[in-house]
């Protein structure tokens, strides 16, 4: 890789850091029900995840071995791939766990998992 590309994708990475710093979780709100006991306040935060957001995590902190691979790990693989197939294949591109969740999917289920290329030519007669 070039210097200067890769110096301008770490200056996109800062800024996405920077930003997402800035505009990020602001904690916990805590939330008083009137007909409950005061020593019962609960508190809620602004960052519950999306399910989707909760398996891109649990991908990226995973080692994916195919055979080897969780029911959850299998699971978020299949939502990832499904939610990159509604976005029209969107963010397919930035998958970087595309191939190892494709192949405990067994290549199948979605476009996102569609091997790509033309067909192999037909075997030549010698």
């Amino acid at each position: 890789m070039r210097s200067a590309i890769f110096n301008e994708a770490l200056m996109a990475t800062a800024r996405v850091a920077c930003c997402a710093a800035l505009v990020g979780c602001t904690g916990a709100d805590y939330v008083v029900d009137s007909s409950a006991p005061a020593a019962e306040d609960t508190a809620t935060t602004d960052c519950e995840l999306s399910e989707l957001e909760e398996c891109e995590q649990h991908l990226e902190s995973a080692v994916i071995v195919p055979g080897l691979a969780t029911q959850k790990t299998e699971d978020c693989c299949q939502l990832v791939a499904e939610a990159i197939d509604e976005a029209d294949l969107d963010g397919l591109g930035e998958w970087e766990q595309r191939g190892e969740c494709c192949e405990v999917l067994g290549w199948s289920g979605s476009m996102a998992c569609t091997p790509w290329g033309p067909p192999c030519p037909p075997k030549m007669v010698s």
